[in-house]
């Protein structure tokens, strides 16, 4: 990874090392065709709402994560088993893929991290994000149930089924 100096900023260097893989390998994320992952989101009030709330925290993640490096290794992790649930709603089989109680575990897990050294605004957005999509309920049934949850929690109503971006993106 380049200076942040160099390559845009500290904001862009959080971007990057949420998906920067070992050299020479593919990031997950170009496995399942999400490099624009925030153009995806733009297509839809959902999306709007995430992408936002991603802007208007990233210093504040980007601070969590300099008070606790460890949190960057975490958080690829989270990555690395996330981003298939991702792949699988674009692909259709949302209905057909787990989410597994260690995911969720490992996703409360590295949100506990960032909250324990995050500024009050990075704390109280991720309460807000864990009252509002359940997360201490358990894990989902299936993929198209946690889409649901992170659906209704930002807008109260249920957008189209990810299933459609597929034809824009791949």
């Amino acid at each position: 990874m380049t200076s942040p100096a160099i390559d845009g900023g500290a904001n862009h260097a959080v971007r990057n090392i949420a998906i920067v893989g070992p050299q020479g390998q593919k990031t997950s994320s170009e496995d399942v065709g999400l490099m624009s992952f925030s153009n995806v989101l733009l297509n839809s009030p959902v999306g709007e709402y995430y992408v936002q709330l991603h802007q208007d925290l990233q210093d504040d993640i980007f601070a969590a994560l300099l008070a606790d490096p460890t949190l960057v290794a975490r958080g690829r992790a989270v990555w690395d088993s996330w981003v298939p649930v991702a792949g699988a709603l674009v692909d259709g089989q949302g209905e057909q893929t787990d989410i597994t109680q260690g995911m969720m575990d490992d996703l409360l897990s590295l949100m506990d991290g960032l909250a324990e050294v995050g500024t009050p605004h990075l704390v109280g957005a991720l309460a807000d994000l864990r009252e509002g999509m359940g997360l201490d309920d358990g894990p989902p049934a299936s993929a198209i149930e946690f889409q649901v949850r992170v659906e209704t929690s930002s807008t109260g109503t249920v957008a189209a089924p990810w299933a459609g971006v597929k034809a824009m993106y791949r």
